[in-house]
């Protein structure tokens, strides 16, 4: 279940889904399984949930546990601007 709402983004394919998940373990991230991914960002609590529908090339996020203290929109004000970039870049 979605605490902030559901953000969609085209243009997602294999290799960007790697480059994103590689982004995230760098800045400290734990990512659990695969389509869906559990991401647990290891900051107030914030945990992600991501599902890639290879055939539309689009990734799904959801966050699924936060803080109370942090407003959804400073989550999405992060995660917006990375997968965004990621997405407009050539494979």
């Amino acid at each position: 279940m979605s605490k902030c709402g559901e953000h969609t983004y085209d243009n997602i394919t294999r290799p960007k889904i790697d480059e994103i998940l590689a982004k995230l373990q760098a800045n400290g991230a734990t990512i659990n399984g695969g389509n869906p991914w559990h991401v647990d960002v290891n900051k107030h609590n914030i945990k992600l949930q991501g599902t890639w529908d290879e055939e539309n090339s689009s990734l799904s996020i959801i966050v699924t546990e936060k803080n109370f203290i942090v407003p959804c929109s400073r989550i999405w004000s992060t995660i917006d601007p990375l997968v965004e970039h990621i997405s407009s870049q050539p494979d």
